[in-house]
């Protein structure tokens, strides 16, 4: 059994997070890579309108997604996105080459499969 202590932090859904990141701390960076900078607002922003492609595309619940991408800020917004979807996340390097890419592309089936 886990202690209890006065210090528990409370666990809050991850929108609830960027959203009070957002407001708390708008323009500020959140990530940057060589290519770009997101903000905490356009974190937000560009999360949930993810978050909300992956689930009109027909992901449900508990569903496989798989992101091809580097160490890059796109990667970071598809990891939070698929967590808000929720999905399961099946994260790929985009530096390796394809045969690297197998073992991970092969817990990703199509429904019904």
């Amino acid at each position: 059994m886990i202690p209890v202590t006065a210090h528990v932090t409370a666990l809050r859904p991850l929108p609830d997070l960027l959203r009070e990141h957002a407001r708390r701390l708008g323009t500020r960076t959140a990530f940057q890579d060589s290519r770009s900078r997101v903000t905490y607002s356009e974190l937000e922003l560009r999360t949930g309108r993810l978050a909300g492609h992956l689930v009109n595309l027909g992901l449900r619940h508990g569903e496989r997604a798989a992101i091809l991408l580097g160490s890059r800020v796109e990667a970071v917004e598809s990891v939070l996105a698929a967590l808000m979807a929720p999905t399961l996340l099946v994260r790929a390097g985009g530096h390796g080459p394809a045969p690297d890419l197998t073992p991970g592309s092969l817990l990703v089936r199509p429904r019904g499969s």
